[in-house]
């Protein structure tokens, strides 16, 4: 008798829940919620192979009833390969099986339905198919004479095959099946190929590639995932040099000193100030970034630069009172200064009282920075401040009483 593994009674209690016909309307949400809690069940499935045919049912159904809810917002197709709840589940099993063709037989099937989209633009370019070359070129082949026989996939999905012999790691050999098999110029799969030069390891071929074929604006994204690929440090940090231009990215910034050292990192920070990079407004991250690396000029040069900002086009206001008390206790009282009034101005432009305590402190701190200043120079002096900030919310009655 074939009993069933512990956690897979479980598993698919909460598949049927998911999936059961309903008669009212119900939100994708809730289906997505009853999936998730199936795939936690899942996971505790100890033997891969029957958690592998669970989860070609988790795909399958789940996957059926994208076709039958409304699903406006996502929440349902983000179980599967939009999000990670699927596809940690894959990359968790898929490996250890060690049946191949039940793999093969699952991405046919998901095909014979019409889930050509699932299968060949999510799966098989993120290279997850975990099979071995044989099995590779037999799927190859096997999606190629689907697609002979269908005119609308083969206009879809004509390169489909390449994707997959992509996989296999042989350059000659992919380049030769286009050429031969697709009638396609290598421009127009060039994505694949740099599947295949990435899996050989061919670093400068698959730079080369991606300078000549990338679409500009995307070359400097390819680069970098390429240079993460390689596992070089100097790699690395030349691409997230080439990566910033004249304008800051804090985004990417924060993104770069997770991955590069201390000294690495710092090197980035003076290539983008020594090449222009000042940023559209004073970027409380960069400023800190800049204290941080050691370069007080390249500091004060951007904050002065900023220190008359628009403050309804600042979109970082909570860094700037920690900039400006990072500044003065690096003695650095006029800098410090800057921040704390641009902060001071934006809580006073949102007319709520709720903010007035916090002005009324950084005031006060503005007025002890204001005695450890001794040349204010382009700066306005504080009593100058002070009185425009009077006269500018002189209505504000209940901020002066």
């Amino acid at each position: 008798m074939n009993t069933p593994a512990p956690y897979e009674e479980e598993f698919r209690l909460r598949l049927r829940q998911a999936t059961r016909a309903r008669r009212s309307w119900v939100s994708a949400s809730e289906i997505a919620g009853d999936l998730c809690h199936a795939a936690k069940a899942l996971k505790k499935i100890a033997d891969p192979e029957r958690r592998f045919d669970c989860l070609c049912d988790f795909i399958f159904q789940g996957g059926e009833m994208l076709k039958r809810v409304d699903d406006s917002n996502a929440s349902l197709q983000s179980v599967f390969w939009d999000g990670d709840v699927a596809s940690q589940l894959w990359d968790a099993t898929a490996p250890l099986v060690s049946d191949k063709e039940a793999i093969v037989r699952f991405l046919l099937k998901l095909y014979d339905k019409g889930w050509d989209r699932i299968v060949f633009r999510s799966v098989l370019e993120w290279d997850r198919l975990y099979l071995p070359t044989d099995r590779l070129a037999e799927l190859r082949d096997a999606a190629r004479e689907r697609i002979e026989k269908d005119p609308l996939a083969k206009q879809y999905e004509r390169n489909v095959p390449a994707r997959i012999w992509s996989q296999c790691g042989d350059v000659e050999r992919f380049d030769e099946y286009v050429r031969k098999t697709l009638r396609l110029r290598l421009k127009s799969v060039w994505q694949s190929r740099l599947v295949v030069l990435t899996a050989c390891k061919r670093w400068e071929e698959a730079e080369t590639w991606i300078r000549k074929f990338a679409p500009p604006h995307a070359v400097r994204h390819y680069l970098l995932d390429l240079a993460r690929k390689r596992g070089d440090g100097d790699a690395l940090l030349a691409a997230y040099k080439e990566f910033f231009g004249s304008t800051v990215d804090i985004k990417m910034l924060r993104e770069a000193k997770k991955e590069l050292p201390g000294a690495a990192f710092g090197e980035l920070v003076r290539h983008i100030a020594e090449n222009g990079g000042k940023g559209s407004f004073l970027d409380p991250d960069y400023a800190t970034m800049l204290l941080e690396c050691g370069m007080p000029d390249r500091l004060r040069e951007h904050i002065l630069a900023h220190r008359d900002d628009d403050i309804c086009a600042m979109r970082a206001i909570t860094g700037y009172f920690p900039l400006g008390t990072a500044l003065a206790k690096a003695d650095e009282p006029l800098l410090a200064s800057i921040p704390i009034r641009l902060g001071v101005l934006y809580l006073m432009s949102q007319s709520n009282s709720k903010y007035y305590p916090t002005v009324h402190r950084k005031m006060a701190e503005l007025e002890a920075l204001a005695a450890r200043v001794a040349d204010w120079g382009s700066v306005q002096p504080h009593p100058d401040f002070e009185n425009d900030f009077r006269e500018a919310f002189s209505s504000r009655r209940s901020y002066w009483t």
